[in-house]
């Protein structure tokens, strides 16, 4: 599933716990803005690639960059 979320509507997309997110910034500058339900622990964080064969996720623009962040 994708979801634009944009300055115009103002949508939020809420992602239950368990739920594997990613986004695409669409222009430049983006900001992005994360609510979560408890303090942050970074060890339980997940990461999956972007480019997952199983998941094959159809980016609406070609990756150009992805977060150092692993």
């Amino acid at each position: 599933m994708s979801v634009v979320l944009d300055d115009i509507t103002f949508a939020h997309l809420y992602a239950p716990a368990g739920v594997l997110h990613g986004f695409q910034a669409l222009t430049e500058p983006a900001d992005v803005c994360y609510r979560i339900d408890r303090e942050y622990a970074p060890g339980e964080d997940l990461s999956v690639r972007y480019d997952d064969p199983d998941l094959a996720i159809q980016w609406p623009i070609p990756v150009e960059c992805v977060s150092l962040r692993t």
